[in-house]
């Protein structure tokens, strides 16, 4: 008995080791690769927009405030991203080399923040092991990291203040209000669980994508402690009203319905026509997943670990059950917002990350209650053993079959194109560009470069608008920003 109890450990052990090193592959090339962005497109435009203020007033901090209530009353709603937008503003003080701080720092607390998060949840719906946890953790790390570089979360300093870090937010505050359970002291309970609470508040504040699943899950999970104690849970009750709150004060923005009326497209003026174009996204997404990439591999996966740790699952079978089925749509919920706001079926890769991380929890956290009810119908060890086996085999026969190839996985795209150099080179290239214009003050700037920001592979990438037009998109601030006179873009030959 004791001899088995320890090779258990060492299966376990190893098991986790390969977790964390499958993991750190995968997430490393995001992270490096971050380290190369670059100042594009709305970094300029916002940039600009700080530096006038800046010129009237001598508060950084006012300026800031200026900044959001400006958005905010003639652009969009959430108040928190476009103050976070302008207090870190690279562009306007560090340049490259805060820029780089930021992208680096971003991608770093997503991804351990995200860890933490996903083992803080299964913890709480009764997987105690830490080794099937991991198991989970890195599958779900997988579908966030292989299936698309989301360039616009991670390489775009515009995109992070209004998606990355809310989204990180919004986790650090769940994981907090997890650890103000634990704390015997009430004065640190009470400080632990207030912080949380004010970090949902400015979740509430960030992009309408996040602030709908967020509220979505908190209706969920009050909902199933409901089913489980017969009373409401007044913490949970507490995190949704905050970010209710917040919600409420980014949906009546005077600004979001400028942006809606100079928008245009089919969803235009119409509540139906965005539920059509929602589920029309909901399925896009869902299929392109499935069909394109290895996202039933994924929930196989998940699925497995749910025969395997059936026992430890067993006492919250049910409300599991409910719960992931409940948790079905919330990429639904999340696409409504954007192709409402939008005015259009179109949806951003930025919208994209969101809802492909709305399908990898929810579906996950399903396939996993499944897993542990399917074994439940097989009563015998024999007959558990042999559903593992069946599964694992079609895990295997999925990797063999499948036309995602491990070249095609985003994490192995940046590798490739850190290991060549290529971003690399393309960051010294822009930086030096960009920080030679000072130096040419008061003179008009031509540039040979690319109008496509998608030139590099998996990349968000700086670009210039039109063709020898110095008045086009945001050439005009770019050239305000660096003092020249003007500055436009020679067609790449």
């Amino acid at each position: 008995m004791e001899l088995n109890q320890r090779n258990k450990r060492i299966r376990n052990i190893l098991t986790i080791a390969l977790c964390i090193a499958a993991v750190l592959y995968m997430v490393l090339p995001t992270i490096i690769t971050s380290a190369y962005s670059v100042f594009i497109d709305d970094d300029f435009i916002h940039a600009a927009t700080i530096e006038r203020f800046h010129e009237v007033h001598s508060s950084y901090l006012y300026c800031c405030w200026l900044f959001m209530t400006d958005k905010y009353m003639h652009w969009q709603g959430n108040y928190f991203s476009m103050f976070i937008q302008a207090l870190l503003s690279p562009a306007n003080q560090g340049g490259f080399r805060m820029l780089r701080i930021i992208m680096v720092a971003n991608s770093v607390c997503f991804f351990g923040v995200f860890s933490v998060f996903v083992l803080t949840l299964l913890r709480r719906i009764g997987l105690k092991d830490m080794m099937p946890r991991m198991v989970v953790l890195a599958s779900v790390i997988y579908g966030m990291t292989a299936f698309d570089p989301f360039y616009e979360v991670y390489y775009w300093f515009s995109g992070i203040t209004s998606y990355t870090i809310p989204v990180t937010i919004f986790m650090l505050a769940i994981i907090l209000w997890d650890k103000s359970e634990s704390i015997s002291s009430i004065v640190a309970k009470r400080i632990t669980f207030g912080f949380s609470l004010f970090l949902m508040f400015l979740v509430g504040g960030g992009t309408l994508a996040l602030v709908g699943a967020v509220c979505w899950m908190l209706l969920v999970w009050i909902f199933v402690r409901w089913l489980e104690s017969h009373k409401i849970s007044w913490d949970l009750a507490a995190l949704f009203i905050a970010t209710f709150i917040g919600a409420i004060i980014t949906v009546i923005a005077p600004g979001n319905y400028e942006r809606q009326d100079v928008a245009q497209g089919e969803n235009a003026g119409g509540i139906i026509n965005a539920l059509g174009n929602s589920w029309k996204g909901f399925y896009d997404n869902l299929e392109w997943l499935i069909n394109r990439r290895n996202f039933a591999l994924v929930l196989l996966v998940v699925f497995i670990i749910g025969i395997v740790c059936a026992k430890e699952l067993a006492p919250r079978l049910k409300t599991l059950l409910i719960s992931g089925a409940l948790l079905l749509p919330l990429p639904f919920v999340i696409v409504f917002p954007v192709v409402y706001g939008y005015s259009s079926y179109w949806t951003p890769n930025r919208c994209v990350f969101v809802i492909i991380m709305g399908f990898m929890l929810g579906y996950s956290l399903f396939a996993l209650a499944l897993g542990a009810y399917t074994s439940e119908l097989f009563f015998t060890h024999t007959e558990k053993k042999m559903l593992v086996i069946i599964s694992l085999l079609a895990v295997f026969l999925f990797c063999c079959l499948t036309d995602f190839r491990l070249v095609d996985h985003s994490f192995n795209i940046n590798r490739e194109n850190l290991k060549e150099g290529v971003y690399q080179e393309n960051y010294a290239t822009v930086r030096g560009m960009i920080e030679d214009l000072p130096n040419h003050a008061g003179e008009d700037i031509e540039l040979q470069f690319s109008d496509d920001f998608k030139s590099l592979p998996g990349f968000m990438n700086f670009y210039l608008c039109g063709e020898n037009d110095p008045n086009a998109g945001f050439n005009s601030e770019i050239a305000y920003l660096y003092g020249v006179n003007s500055i436009a873009r020679i067609p790449t030959e």
